[in-house]
């Protein structure tokens, strides 16, 4: 399993801890979007809003 497939897993699985390590951040309202996003110059698989 590569980083990219990890951190999405984790990211979809359990966003609120995932934000919390990643951003020091300690939020209840969180939005996972399964987008894809391919605008340049941003592209993503998947979208969280905090």
């Amino acid at each position: 399993m590569n980083y990219d497939n990890a951190c999405k897993y984790l990211a979809q699985k359990y966003p609120r801890q995932f934000a919390r390590w990643l951003l020091s951040v300690d939020t209840d309202d969180i939005q996972v979007l399964k987008t894809e996003l391919s605008l340049e110059p941003i592209r993503a698989d998947s979208l969280t809003f905090l």
